[in-house]
């Protein structure tokens, strides 16, 4: 682990779950609400530059959504081909269903992933022997960037 990423994450051992889950959530607000707003413009300059950069990234698909594709027509065409074939862990529900509308595709950002966030966490609890503290951090560390989930590798 890298000194600039170890330092990071005892800046993210301090931040508990709640506060991660309204960091995630304002930031996907304010830039799915203002996608004119860059990264220069981020709502939590105090977080570690990689959560900033992570936060903002997560949004880029709502300010692509209408833009040219070099596969499709429009990002949003694109989205839609492509994840209709990855699943929500678990649900069988295909990503491509919150690639229909802008909104649809918003409401999953804002909701579905800490949501999942949260079950995968539980299931580390439960079935992988965490402490509630372990799992609390894990969540924080994914919900912010620094460890990488299931929704973040397909759009990597």
């Amino acid at each position: 682990m890298s000194p600039k990423m170890s330092q990071s994450t005892s800046t993210l051992q301090s931040i508990g779950p709640l506060t991660a889950l309204y960091y995630y959530m304002s930031t996907i607000l304010y830039y799915g609400l203002f996608p004119s707003k860059g990264l220069k413009d981020s709502p939590h300059k105090h977080l570690p530059q990689f959560v900033q950069t992570y936060l903002y990234q997560s949004t880029l698909p709502l300010k692509l959504w209408s833009e040219p594709h070099y596969r499709k027509g429009t990002y949003q065409q694109d989205l839609k081909d492509n994840l209709r074939n990855v699943a929500i862990p678990g649900t069988g529900i295909p990503l491509s269903v919150f690639c229909y509308f802008r909104i649809t595709a918003f409401f999953f950002l804002l909701f579905i992933q800490p949501l999942a966030v949260i079950f995968a966490t539980i299931n580390l609890k439960l079935n992988k022997g965490f402490t509630v503290k372990e799992a609390s951090f894990h969540f924080v560390k994914v919900l912010l960037g620094e460890e990488i989930d299931w929704c973040s590798e397909w759009r990597a």
